[in-house]
């Protein structure tokens, strides 16, 4: 007689063509097919085949849900991977881990494409763009093990506002008194975007010689100059910008 998957505690009295089946207290279901040779007294041979199933008591599930790394800040220029599923405090390897046995699901709020839970390795994903929008990012994890328990933690993590570099390729302005012109200080490759969550504000931070005609969106970082006709046709202005992202101040 063989069996597959082999259970030793399946045997066959070759005498008496008796099949006992003696599974430990421990074992695991199973679903098991022997195939029994039997041969007649003239050696004529014939496959007999039984199935055997067990039905065995499942061991409480070794796993859990781990926050150990969050909250943080998602870089936006790279990916973050987080293990958030653990077996016995040890990050889990490979698909053949018993964790793997568990139910897991997550619940991110707001909704975001860009985060990805594998089931397979028990690992988050965070993938944030250029168009990502900044902000907080609450996530719920829960593990449902194969006795029937249930596990919910929840975590959070930030998307920071990318940095929005100022560019001064555009100028100098040429001005004509009397004439309005803009221009936008934010870098072109990133003009096809809302640009309004790169920095907190802008201002103009110094005008020399001084002048009142100079003017910039606090929003868009769109610079604005208006020289009035009573202003001199001739004159160098340098005018000092000052951005505010993410709390830091760059002057330029």
């Amino acid at each position: 007689m063989t069996c597959d998957p082999k259970a030793d505690y399946i045997t066959l009295d070759d005498k008496t063509g008796k099949v006992t089946v003696k599974p430990a207290a421990d074992a695991k279901s199973a679903k098991i097919e022997c195939s029994i040779l039997k041969k007649d007294k003239n050696d004529k041979q014939q496959i007999v085949k039984v199935q055997v199933e067990i039905e065995g008591k499942e061991q409480p599930s070794t796993c859990s849900i781990s926050d150990v790394g969050f909250p943080f800040v998602a870089d936006p220029t790279a990916p973050t991977v987080r293990p958030i599923v653990m077996n016995k405090g040890v990050k889990v390897a490979n698909f053949d881990s018993e964790c793997m046995k568990d139910s897991i699901k997550m619940v991110i709020t707001p909704e975001a494409t860009f985060v990805n839970l594998d089931t397979k390795t028990g690992e988050l994903t965070i993938t944030p763009t250029a168009t990502t929008k900044p902000g907080k990012y609450d996530i719920a994890v829960t593990r449902t093990s194969v006795d029937g328990k249930t596990e919910t933690k929840k975590m959070h993590f930030t998307v920071a506002a990318p940095a929005c570099p100022l560019v001064t390729s555009l100028f100098p302005m040429t001005l004509k008194v009397g004439e309005t012109q803009s221009k936008s200080i934010l870098k072109a490759d990133d003009s096809a975007h809302d640009m309004s969550h790169c920095a907190e504000k802008f201002e103009i931070a110094s005008v020399g010689p001084q002048a009142s005609f100079f003017s910039i969106d606090q929003t868009t970082g769109k610079l604005t100059a208006n020289p009035p006709k009573t202003v001199a046709s001739a004159g160098t202005y340098m005018v000092g910008i000052k951005s505010t992202v993410n709390g830091k101040e760059t002057i330029e």
